[in-house]
Parts: structure tokens; C-alpha cells; sequence
């Protein structure tokens, strides 16, 4: 499942337990430990999940529905007029997305066997990444709006990209590791920044969509705030943009870069460390490697 819509949020449901979700990757990358049973699939502009689908009811039609929130509502400049406009039908639809024609089989599939896989070393995970590699680039960040100018505090500084070209807000070492502690606008804004996945350390959402260690490209949490995200600045320098993934959004100023410094080409030294069985090059098994 890809998220294409620029300027709505999606949330996909089952409307009845007789069939089932299990998740497998998110943006594009499995899960550390797949399959995960969920009931909700929540997509920001730009989200991608691969999800398989089980239904136990023979010869029946079973449908996956969605609710959107459209949220370029989010221009106006009072809150009371934010919150009318999500409480309204044409801001807030829910509707059949697909329909499943469930056929009479001769035996159920087994369940899907859980699975883990081997990653490329940019992938390594970082929970455990040693104290000192972390405090070096520890960051807070917010996005918010002030009615119909988006704005991103980084560290306090407020920023918001205008007509001209800013300054970079952050000056970043290659090969280095980034923490992110985003505070607060993830229940209305897409965190997405260029070249680098972002691992979530830990979260106030309890739900099994966002677990402790998965990897995304592009965050949205519909009802909570608060994340810890680590990215690994592996091997590529440059001006790197972290934006809203809503194009209104980031259209009206929501949106900076850093600049990764050194030598391009520079890896997370640690990396074999954090995860021992972590490749590099293209394929795990060497004989492809250059191919």
C-alpha cells in the first residue's frame, strides 16, 4: 500500500473481525520481528506498509474501509475553525477503499511463520547505540503552525523556509548518529527527512502500528506527539531536508536542512557492534556484491 494524497491523512480498517491484518515492513523496510497482528493501518502523505490479509468466512464479500482527514483545514487561522472543519462530512470521510470476494477453499492457510532478516549496516539497529555516540547530536524538535504560517522549532530557534534560502539549521558529522527528540505536532503534521530512515526509540502511542524499533521514512501519529528518533548519517554529505510531508504544509514554510559534513562515503564505525550480522553492499552474500 502506497500513500500518494498530498494533503490527507488515512486510516484503513476491517469492519468485522472475521478477517485479519498482519503486518509485515512499513516505508519499505520488514519489521524486526514479523508478522504483526494490528488492526489499523495509519498512513501520512507518503507512507507505504506492506500488510497481509486473512479472512475465515467463505463465498462472503468483506470490505477494508477508510477514514480521511483532510488536512490543508489546518490554513485557518483560529482553532475554532480547525476544529469545525474536522468535524465536518466532507473533511472527514470514511468510505470503502477495496472489497475482498472471500472463496470456499479446501483448507486454511497456516499463519505466517514469524521472520526476521538480515539489513544493510545503515539499517543497524540503534537502540542500544553507546551513551556517548548519542549525546554528541541530541536535538528537540516541534512542529507546529501559527494559523496560516508553518513553522518548525529545532533546538528553540524558530524556522521557517521563505523565499529565499536559510541558513542550514544543523551542521552534522558523517558517519555520526542523530537523536530527535520531537515534542510535540505529530497528530497533525508528517515527519520526513530526506536520504535517511528514522528508528523510533520510544513513543507515548500505545498502538501496534508504531512499535519500539521500527524504521520509518515518514512518521505520522494521528493521536500522540511525542517520539525519540536516532538516524544513522551514513556515508552521504550535503544539504539533507527534514519537512511536513503534507505539501500545503511544507509549501507555507514547514520545512529546513542540515548540512552532513567530511569525508563522503564515511560509515557508523560501531555498526557491526550494534548488529553483527549487518552487510554491506547490495545483497547479504558477497558473490553479488558490485552487481
Amino acid at each position: 500500500i502506497a500513500k500518494a494524497a498530498p494533503e490527507w491523512h488515512t486510516t484503513l480498517f476491517l469492519e468485522t473481525d472475521e478477517c485479519e491484518f498482519k503486518l509485515l515492513a512499513k516505508d519499505g523496510v520488514y519489521l524486526n520481528e514479523g508478522v504483526r497482528p494490528i488492526s489499523r493501518i495509519y498512513l501520512g502523505s507518503g507512507s507505504r506498509a506492506d500488510v497481509a490479509v486473512r479472512c475465515f468466512v467463505p463465498e462472503a464479500v468483506r470490505t477494508v474501509w477508510k477514514k480521511e482527514r483532510y488536512m490543508s483545514k489546518l490554513m485557518f487561522s483560529s482553532w475554532e475553525q480547525r476544529l469545525a472543519a474536522f468535524t465536518t462530512p466532507e473533511d472527514n470521510q470514511t468510505g470503502e477503499l477495496l472489497a475482498f470476494s472471500v472463496k470456499t477453499t479446501s483448507k486454511w492457510d497456516d499463519d505466517l511463520a514469524p521472520f526476521s532478516v538480515r539489513r544493510p549496516c545503515y539499517l543497524a539497529d540503534l537502540r542500544n547505540a553507546p551513551e556517548a555516540d548519542i549525546q554528541r547530536n541530541q536535538h528537540t524538535l516541534t512542529l507546529t503552525n501559527n494559523g496560516p504560517q508553518m513553522q518548525l522549532f529545532l533546538d528553540g530557534v524558530r524556522y521557517i523556509w521563505g523565499h529565499e534560502t536559510p541558513e542550514a539549521a544543523l551542521t552534522l558529522p558523517v558517519g555520526e548518529l542523530v537523536e530527535f527528540n520531537v515534542t510535540d505536532g505529530l497528530h497533525l503534521h508528517v515527519f520526513h527527512s530526506h536520504v535517511n530512515p528514522s528508528q523510533i526509540i520510544s513513543t507515548d502511542l500505545e498502538d501496534p502500528w508504531y512499535k519500539v524499533g521500527d524504521w520509518h521514512d515518514t512518521i505520522f501519529a494521528g493521536v500522540a506527539d511525542k517520539f525519540v528518533i536516532r538516524q544513522n548519517l551514513d556515508y552521504f554529505t550535503g544539504r539533507i531536508v527534514m519537512h511536513c510531508h503534507l505539501l500545503t504544509h511544507e509549501d507555507n514554510g514547514m520545512m529546513l536542512y542540515w548540512n552532513i559534513t567530511g569525508q563522503e562515503g564515511t560509515r557508523y564505525p560501531a555498526k557491526e557492534k550494534l548488529d553483527p550480522t549487518c552487510y554491506e553492499g547490495s545483497f547479504p552474500d558477497k558473490k553479488y556484491w558490485g552487481q
